[in-house]
């Protein structure tokens, strides 16, 4: 694979990851979702850049580079991930990750409930997320 089907694959990884175009939009400071279709939707029309590839990089707390590593290897010299770590790249992905599911479910939690979740939320493996908000907003007590 040549860098820019590297950087394709990648971005189509975290649109996937981030439950779609919008809520990763959002999360790396893009006003739509046009511009990620542009890229990496079904015909994209537009390559991934090396200045949008850092951006995302910089915006979601990701090693510099990972947009152009066709794998999941650590970098030279990085220590691989602990066994039964859940694969998130940092804090930064997690919170914002919480953020996008609550407002798109238009949850309002206490800043003590969202910093439960994301505590939780380090434990548990991204493509579960979306199953403990939902477990979040049934266990919720009613607001009166």
């Amino acid at each position: 694979m040549d860098i820019g089907e590297i950087r394709r694959a990648r971005l189509r990884r975290l649109i996937n990851e981030y439950g779609g175009q919008l809520p990763l939009a959002r999360a790396i400071g893009q006003f739509g979702a046009s511009y990620l279709t542009q890229l990496a939707g079904p015909h994209p029309t537009r390559a991934v850049s090396e200045k949008f590839a850092r951006k995302v990089e910089r915006a979601l707390d990701l090693p510099y580079g990972w947009m152009d590593r066709e794998h999941d290897a650590p970098p030279d010299g990085a220590a691989p991930a602990a066994p039964g770590a859940a694969p998130w790249r940092g804090i930064a992905e997690i919170v914002g990750a919480v953020l996008v599911r609550l407002d798109a479910r238009r949850l309002r939690l206490s800043p003590e409930q969202v910093a439960a979740l994301v505590d939780a939320a380090q434990a548990v493996d991204p493509a579960h997320l979306d199953r403990l908000i939902r477990l979040v907003e049934v266990l919720r007590p009613t607001e009166r």
